[in-house]
């Protein structure tokens, strides 16, 4: 079980994070947008990255890392320049839950309410990648974690929950049969998590009157590597990634390129920064050196949708294949570029089996504080 000085650590990097999210909302009510508020936020985008190398829990530094270091830094950029989703944060609670968590509340039916002193373009945030508004617009958000959404939840929940457990006899199973094992909890758990953060902050907030984007869309149902990734998986990284390096880079490559091409070296550009962002998360919960293995595989697959979106343009509606040989081709590509590119690296250091130790760990305290209450109650 993670000992209760790792746990004051954790608590002790979160509340370092509060304070420097209000310093920044501070910092907004009187520094306007651009560089002069950019160089103010600089030594919060530093500390945001260091705080998690405090921790050496693997469930605790990987959502620090994630929502401090990667996340929070991008909406804090985003935010210098005007726009994001913390432009449109009225108080601070909201600012420091909109900007340390995956979410992005917006009030429904209710114009956008601008922090003080700030200047917000409500109106600027895209949510995916290019033409797949009329395919998300029905899933984009709702304004609660409905019925349908938690069976969902509690179905995926009882996949890694049995995962976990048929980790225990990883001897005796087949190698492929074990890569399946992390592929479920990998794929499903990050899902989970994010779903977490996500109803915490609904619930914080009084649920009523806000509207919740969703951060995933089935990714399991992907035709294409652009609805993989573009419409379906970890959305909140999607819009964050699309304000902050899609669209400012097609911009530039528009002037260069002309329309029509500007997308092909955004979307490349846009995958290695990615690629090197998950590259870092990596470095925080295995702490070796980086062997780039993690970058390649969102490089690679950045090429890939830049093959396909070409091929797609080239070939129109002429051909059409069958949409379960398009699911298996997406999810095939996806598979065996990541087992060698992403899993690897993660068993080679152990992290797989670190994690399984600390899900253990997790559910004998659990049990064990059951039994005790039981064993109480009972006299």
């Amino acid at each position: 079980m993670v000992d209760m000085e790792e746990m004051r650590s954790f608590v002790d990097v979160w509340a370092s994070a509060v304070a420097l999210l209000c310093y920044c909302y501070a910092v907004a009510a009187s520094v306007p947008k651009g560089a002069a508020r950019l160089a103010f936020f600089l030594p919060v985008f530093y500390l945001l990255a260091v705080l998690p190398l405090g921790l050496s829990s693997f469930h605790l530094v990987t959502p620090c890392a994630f929502l401090l270091a990667w996340l929070c830094n991008f909406k804090l950029l985003l935010f210098s320049f005007g726009t994001g989703p913390l432009s449109r944060s009225p108080n601070c609670l909201r600012f420091i839950l909109v900007a340390s968590l995956p979410i992005d509340i917006k009030l429904v039916d209710a114009p956008p309410v601008e922090p003080r002193l700030l200047e917000a373009r409500p109106s600027d945030h895209p949510t995916n990648w290019k033409h797949n508004k009329s395919r998300c617009s029905e899933r984009s958000g709702s304004t609660s974690p409905n019925l349908h959404r938690m069976v969902l939840l509690a179905a995926k929940a009882l996949v890694v929950a049995l995962a976990v457990h048929a980790y225990d006899y990883k001897p005796s199973l087949h190698p492929y049969l074990v890569w399946a094992l992390h592929g479920a909890i990998w794929f499903f758990g990050i899902e989970l998590a994010l779903a977490v953060y996500a109803i915490l902050g609904w619930a914080i907030l009084g649920r009523s009157g806000l509207k919740l984007d969703a951060q995933f869309n089935e990714p399991c149902l992907s035709t294409s590597l652009e609805d993989f990734w573009g419409r379906r998986w970890n959305l909140t990284v999607s819009r964050i990634f699309r304000l902050a390096i899609y669209n400012p880079l097609r911009s530039v490559c528009v002037q260069m390129l002309g329309p029509d091409l500007a997308c092909y070296p955004a979307t490349i550009a846009t995958f290695t920064i990615s690629g090197l962002m998950h590259e870092a998360m990596c470095y925080y919960f295995i702490r070796v050196a980086p062997t780039w293995e993690v970058t390649a595989f969102f490089v690679i697959q950045g090429g890939c949708l830049v093959v396909e979106k070409v091929a797609k343009k080239r070939l129109g509606d002429s051909w059409q294949p069958n949409w379960v040989v398009s699911w298996f081709l997406t999810l095939g590509l996806l598979a065996m570029t990541a087992v060698p590119l992403l899993g690897l690296p993660l068993t080679r250091n152990g992290v797989d089996e670190k994690g399984i130790r600390e899900c253990h760990a997790v559910a004998n305290f659990i049990k064990e504080k059951v039994r005790r209450l039981i064993s109480a109650s009972t006299g």
